[in-house]
């Protein structure tokens, strides 16, 4: 009996384990696009400031969701959202970061130097001009950069400059030394 009631207490805690492992997830994904959402992405800002390397915010804004959403569904605007982010999904490391912030905005946290964010964009937009090329659902996204190569830059400083309004018309490097 003993062993039985060992063997149940066991496997209780190995299911209330499971359980919680499946919560954590789901709280940390956005459930249309599977990627991060916004309470993963501020935890993991708040460690990356301790870290004190290069850091790039690529924010991307789908483009016409409103349209599609309004003329052919939400459905279709569903669509349009898990394209894009399994598109920027191709041009994620491991040590990146993917995030839904809900919407129609995604923001990719790269621990790179500007120079190297630089190229990646421009691989993401070839990337996106050969998806638009191969029809479907055209997907158009606007970036906003922003990036500090030392590291000295508070990464919330870079998130919100990623989000002005100018960073869409041009990209933003801030360069800073110790």
């Amino acid at each position: 009996m003993e062993i039985e009631t060992k063997f149940r207490v066991l496997n209780e805690r190995f299911s209330l384990q499971h359980d919680r492992n499946v919560l954590e997830k789901k709280i940390r994904l956005d459930p249309l696009t599977g990627v991060y959402n916004r309470y993963h992405l501020d935890g993991l800002l708040q460690q990356v400031h301790k870290d004190r390397g290069p850091l790039s915010v690529l924010m991307a804004d789908v483009n016409g969701l409103k349209m599609i959403n309004d003329h052919l569904g939400h459905h279709a605007g569903d669509e349009l959202l898990r394209t894009a982010a399994q598109q920027l999904l191709k041009h994620i490391r491991q040590e990146d970061c993917l995030a839904r912030l809900g919407g129609d905005e995604f923001v990719m946290v790269l621990s790179c130097p500007g120079s190297v964010v630089r190229e990646r964009l421009s691989t993401i937009r070839k990337a996106l001009e050969a998806w638009n090329a191969a029809g479907g659902l055209p997907l158009e996204l606007s970036f906003g950069l922003a990036g500090s190569d030392d590291g000295s830059v508070a990464p919330e400083v870079l998130l919100r400059q990623a989000f002005t309004p100018g960073a869409f018309l041009r990209t933003v490097i801030i360069e800073s030394s110790i």
